[in-house]
């Protein structure tokens, strides 16, 4: 028998350390994200409606199953700040700070374009990230670590 949690116990204790109630759409999104048939989430909702709540359900299962996922953002400025709440929220879960990290990756003609380390949960998607980041050298990058 295997010590590891199940996707339904990580779902409670991810529901349980949310500081208010989810909104319908969240609690749709997470209990699918969750569900033993799950094969991914699409969430398309305006700025400010909490897309990033549920991002954070799969964040905090690929945390506690020690496995990585992917959180890219459009804006520096916003991959800023979702690095830092994310990093919050790791501390918060029980996590150290340093679980999340931040790849740059240089784009030809775009200068320094920047995704936050955490949400792709297929591997097709996962890849096209990493190959993306792969060519740069070393010290193109600011912190390499994702999701330890």
């Amino acid at each position: 028998m295997s010590d590891a949690p199940t996707r339904g116990e990580i779902a409670l204790e991810y529901f349980e350390s949310l500081p208010y109630e989810p909104y319908p759409v969240q609690e749709r999104a997470l209990l699918e994200w969750f569900s033993d048939k799950n094969q991914g989430v699409l969430v398309t909702a305006p700025t400010g409606t909490g897309k990033t709540l549920i991002a954070e359900g799969a964040i905090y299962e690929a945390l506690r199953r020690g496995t990585k996922a992917y959180y890219t953002t459009p804006l520096i400025a916003l991959t800023d700040q979702k690095f830092r709440e994310l990093r919050e929220a790791a501390v918060r879960w029980g996590f150290s700070a340093e679980s999340i990290g931040l790849v740059l990756a240089g784009a030809p003609d775009a200068g320094q374009v920047r995704a936050t380390g955490v949400a792709y949960r297929d591997e097709a998607q996962a890849g096209a990230v990493q190959a993306a980041v792969a060519p740069q050298e070393s010290a193109d990058f600011e912190t390499q670590i994702t999701v330890t």
